[in-house]
């Protein structure tokens, strides 16, 4: 009975522990919130470890602060594929 009680704790915890993680905020939040973007960038930067969800959550910030810094974004060229 112990070990039934022990295993459902166990599980109990596991279920709480991995829920609890913050889901990470996408591309299009952090094009909406460039300044916080941008702090965590920063954050991230600092960081040794990090979860899966963590990683993600970096990498969509990174991606939106770097995105201003790309001259073709939202361009075209018309004349890119001539010839002359």
């Amino acid at each position: 009975m112990k070990k039934v009680i022990v295993s459902i704790l166990a599980v109990g915890a596991f279920i709480f522990l991995t829920g609890c993680e913050e889901k990470p905020k996408t591309r299009d939040y952090y094009k909406q919130h460039v300044e916080e973007a941008k702090v965590k960038v920063q954050e991230c930067a600092k960081k040794e470890r990090m979860s899966k969800n963590e990683q993600e959550d970096c990498s969509n910030a990174k991606f939106v602060t770097e995105a201003g810094t790309n001259t073709w974004e939202g361009k075209s060229d018309p004349n890119a594929l001539k010839y002359e």
